[in-house]
């Protein structure tokens, strides 16, 4: 029988279909952003991730969220008003059940929880039964009324937990009951049962713990159905929720403490997200805190770099809290630093912690305190991951005992690392040689070898009894040398020194020749495969020593650079490489360098950038000078710092602080060029209430005129900033990879936001390996004027068919600027890549810029590939420990593609420069055709078999962590050699020098 409870409103229960005004309404899923659950007066509940089941009620009996299936099943019972919008009517006698066994509750533990306004009075001695859930005769879990027992009534309301194995004669059971005399008919109460299989269970009324049963039993076996009703029920019900945590909702604030996360801080600014209070809201969807395994009810959470301000007006003795790493970033590279200040003055500041790090309690004095500040700052790898809890943070007055802590649980999935993998993989011996060499009475041999390659354990090269190292540079320029000594009886302190060098004109210190010996490591396969897919033994650090030990049967690379100093003389210069073991002979190697007399120009069109962490690079300047000068060495012009605009979450203003403090840096340090700086919109967005999971979140953040409002005064500062720091060229960014998980709508928003304030170029990294994602360039077009290209993604668009000249049409027709990265990932990509990449691939493409990640990312030690989830991305850093820039071989090859393109374009400008002189007019002639030779020499795109019948069909995925994941820079590798490269630069460099003025 239909019962109507509003105008045009009806309600079946075989299908729990309802009408309103004529219209049929489909299950309605609710999966916005989550609110607090655990204040005193709740709003309506929203699922998070400890969500089995949850009914508002409001449109039919469906499930709003569930885990398993949403279909109730029953009576025929009414829609009436509810505590929040509508509430489910179950009269007396009647029922509402839905599936237990798939998934819609947790026998293990878990809170059972719902609104009740009863339609009788608590003393009314009737017995009552609201909620049921049984999985055999011996368990089961209920929340009923009591009525009458032995002619008395004893006007209570309670729960029983029973449990029972097959192999157990007896059960366990646990009941618990509070007497609710003073209930009177029509006002509204919250119920809620919590239990945990070995812990307590807890019976809650209002919010309020009234009965608490100690180490229960939980029941073994699923139910079937989950009831509500059944006897005598005769109530109103309204959010029923279960979860598979026992939830608390009694924490409140005693007499002489407040818990931070109830206080309204007075300023909130961190780079991500926003401030959790009770849960987590700095990453996209809310999720439950917490710290070393366990979940809390209480705390705040932040992301790194973080700063929250309260104030206390001197009224509290001591802050207490519980800090650690989140567990939701374990296994992860984060790293944080936890500090508190009081009126400015650092009172604490934490050790290093990482996701290893056990939590740790903290007790900071801050008696007379006016204002407390709590700062999170990365750990010096930049923020990514850095999440980091301040559990139970509280404030107390002298004398004041702290509550218990809010722990309820552990967390439902820890996440597993790659560390203990990691550690039980084994690694042969990376240094031993699996030949014979030629007798030495030195009991080891030398052999000169070019440091492109990596060297060979199986194969030795030519040993000869006397090794010559001979190369050329300009002034100014940088230039590689390698050799390889192997020992045939262990060796001990070996000293390697080089003299200066000389010539008739002059010397040139052996201070500008840095040497180093290469470091083999293991690196995985490809950078995010687990370590049990394998590694590859690379040659990949060059570092600074005093001595070296050679076991017998080993070997060791040794690699020399040469800054020839600026304003060198031309002319030829020797000098000789000594090798002094402790235990053999002395040995030489002779030396010889031709300084050419040019300087080398660097061409406008052609750029090279770096993505890097500048931010956590303020607490230690050295570091960061030293290097920035790298970075200068190697012709870096552009940055990415990763410095943005952030938002203090109270006023909304924009903060540009820690973008005022980088530029400074780098302005104090020389850096001079490009400098991409976020805007902080996507931050924005979210405070803004953006939620990914809305499918009217871009309309509702459309609408939204403060969002609108401070973008525009956001950019606006940018003006400012730009006028103050007139050295740099500002671009502007702020969301990366708008080809990848549908964030072109957003991307396209926060660009029309930014470009309220013209004048700024925008900047973003992309792809377009596949169809799809060509067109979401075509759709980014208008709100992009600087795109970086995945170069291996951007080989997939050549596979298709296209061809650097559309790439350059499109460029014209755009205005777009377009650079590519490769990041320095992987065995496969080489010193070669990068020489390739930096030098004859930039010169004959479109592109403009390299611009990789990143200077390096490393996931705890630098030196072990394997110790994390993925590989480390390194070219460079500065370590402590060698009290030196620790060089990599890819840096040296990228340093050696600059000086190629370098090589070329001198040639090409002193071409343009004596165009018009007739005396020159055949040396042009041969060098244009020289210049045309060498793009001959390089393969074409359309000429590689990867259009139909390649490693490319399909989109050659089964070629990623191969060198054929990037065909066209492979197929130059193959075909070139060492001495092509060195051919190519000395045949270039004598026709400058016939070309240049005398």
């Amino acid at each position: 029988m239909m019962k109507k409870t509003a105008r045009n409103m009806w309600f079946i229960s075989s299908r729990y279909f309802f009408k309103l005004s004529n219209t049929y309404l489909p299950l309605f899923l609710f999966l916005g952003s989550t609110g607090s659950a655990f204040s005193q007066s709740p709003k309506q509940y929203q699922p998070d991730s400890h969500t089995l089941l949850l009914c508002h009620f409001d449109k039919s009996a469906y499930a709003d969220y569930s885990r398993g299936s949403s279909s109730p099943s029953g009576d025929d019972v009414s829609i009436v008003r509810g505590k929040w919008g509508k509430g489910l009517l179950i009269n007396k006698g009647e029922k509402v059940f839905y599936k237990g066994n798939d998934g819609n509750i947790d026998l293990q533990q878990g809170t059972i929880e719902f609104y009740i306004k009863p339609n009788w009075n608590g003393n009314d001695g009737e017995y009552r039964q609201l909620f049921s859930m049984h999985g055999s005769p011996r368990n089961w879990i209920m929340i009923s009324k009591f009525g009458v027992k032995e002619g008395k009534s004893n006007n209570k309301l309670g729960g029983a937990i029973c449990s029972q194995r097959p192999d157990e004669k007896k059960h366990n059971y646990a009941s618990f009951a509070y007497d609710i005399s003073s209930w009177k008919k029509g006002e509204w109460h919250h119920l809620a049962l919590t239990w945990q299989n070995g812990e307590d269970a807890v019976f809650y009324i209002d919010h309020k713990e009234v009965a608490r049963r100690k180490k229960i039993s939980s029941p073994r076996l699923t139910a079937d159905q989950l009831l509500l009703g059944r006897m005598n029920c005769n109530a109103a019900i309204d959010e029923f929720r279960i979860s598979d945590i026992p939830r608390k909702f009694n924490i409140i604030d005693r007499k002489g403490t407040k818990y931070l996360s109830n206080l309204e801080p007075v300023r909130s600014i961190q780079d991500f997200g926003a401030l959790g209070r009770d849960s987590f809201l700095a990453i996209a969807g809310k999720i439950p805190i917490g710290v070393g395994g366990y979940t809390y009810e209480k705390g705040l959470a932040t992301h790194a770099n973080a700063e929250i301000t309260y104030k206390l007006d001197g009224k509290y003795d001591k802050f207490k809290a519980l800090i650690g790493i989140d567990n939701y970033v374990m296994g992860t590279p984060a790293s944080v630093i936890f500090e508190v200040y009081g009126d400015g003055k650092n009172l604490f500041r934490s050790k290093l912690f990482t996701p290893e790090t056990k939590p740790e309690e903290i007790e900071v004095p801050i008696s007379g305190i006016n204002e407390l500040k709590l700062v999170l700052s990365d750990g010096g790898n930049g923020h990514n991951c850095d999440l980091g809890d301040w559990i139970d943070a509280m404030v107390l007055e002298k004398g004041v005992q702290p509550p218990p802590p809010s722990k309820r649980g552990r967390c439902p999935k820890p996440v597993k690392t790659e560390k203990k993998a990691a550690q039980k993989v084994s690694v042969s011996n990376l240094y031993a040689y699996n030949f014979s060499i030629p007798f030495s009475n030195k009991g080891y041999a030398l052999a000169g070898k070019n440091y492109l390659d990596e060297i060979n354990q199986d194969a030795a090269l030519p040993v000869t009894e006397k090794v010559k190292l001979s190369c050329f540079a300009t002034p100014g320029e940088y230039e590689p040398l390698s050799f390889v000594i192997y020992a045939e009886k262990d060796l001990s302190d070996i000293e390697i020194k080089c003299s200066d060098l000389k010539n008739k004109a002059g010397t040139i210190s052996n201070k500008n020749i840095a040497v180093r010996y290469g470091m083999r490591v293991p690196v995985r396969r490809r950078y995010s495969w687990p370590v049990s897919k394998g590694t590859v033994p690379v040659t990949r650090f060059l570092r600074s020593f005093e001595k070296l030990n050679i076991p017998k049967q080993n070997f060791r690379e040794i690699y020399l650079t040469i800054k020839v100093p600026e304003g060198t003389d031309a002319g030829k210069y020797y000098g000789e490489i000594s090798i002094s073991p402790k235990n053999g002979k002395k040995s030489n190697i002779d030396l010889e360098l031709e300084v050419l007399p040019f300087k080398l120009k660097m061409p406008p069109n052609k750029r090279y950038g770096i993505y890097y962490h500048l931010s956590h690079r303020f607490i230690t300047p050295k570091r960061l000078a030293r290097e920035l000068r790298d970075m200068k060495e190697h012709q870096i012009s552009i940055l990415y710092p990763r410095l943005s605009v952030r938002y203090d979450t109270v006023s909304l203003e924009p903060d540009y602080s820690k973008i005022i403090k980088g530029l400074t840096l780098l302005r104090n340090n020389d850096f001079k060029g490009r400098v991409i700086l976020g805007t902080g919109l996507h931050q924005l967005s979210l405070i803004s209430g953006y939620d990914k999971k809305d499918p009217e979140a871009i309309k509702k953040l459309e609408k939204n005129k403060k969002f609108w409002e401070i973008a525009k005064k956001t950019i606006a500062g940018f003006k400012d900033i730009q006028k103050q720091y007139p050295e740099f060229e500002i671009v502007l960014t702020h969301l990366d990879e708008i080809t990848d998980r549908n964030r072109l709508p957003l991307y396209i928003l926060l660009t029309k936001a930014a470009k309220q304030v013209p004048g700024f170029k925008y900047f973003i990294s992309l792809d377009n390996g596949t169809e799809k994602r060509e067109r979401v360039i075509t759709k980014a077009d208008p709100y992009v004027e600087i795109r970086n290209y995945l170069l291996y993604m951007f080989e997939w668009w050549l596979a298709r068919g296209h061809t650097f000249e559309e790439l350059e049409k499109d460029l014209k027709r755009t205005g777009d600027e377009a650079d590519f990265y490769v990041n320095p990932v992987g065995p496969y990509y080489t010193p070669e890549w990068y020489r390739i990449v930096n030098g004859l691939y930039l010169w004959i493409s479109p592109f403009s810029a390299h611009m990789p990640w990143i200077y390096y990312d490393i996931r705890g030690d630098a030196f072990n590939d394997l110790d994390g989830k993925t590989s480390d991305h390194i070219f460079a850093f500065y370590s402590e420990k060698d009290n030196d820039i620790v060089n990599t071989k890819i840096w040296e090859g990228w340093r050696e593609g600059v000086d190629d393109i370098r090589y070329i374009y001198t040639l090409e400008n002193l071409i343009e420069k004596n165009k018009n002189k007739e005396n020159k007019f055949e040396v042009i002639k041969d060098a244009e055709a020289w210049l045309k030779n060498i793009k001959s020499m390089l393969p074409k795109p359309p000429q590689l078999p990867y259009a139909k019948d390649g490693p490319w069909r399909g989109l050659g995925r089964k070629t990623l962590g191969t060198p054929e994941e990037s065909p066209f820079v492979n197929a130059i590798s193959n075909q070139l050699t060492f001495e092509d490269y060195q051919h190519i630069r000395r045949k270039t460099a004598d026709f400058i020098m016939k070309l240049q003025d005398n």
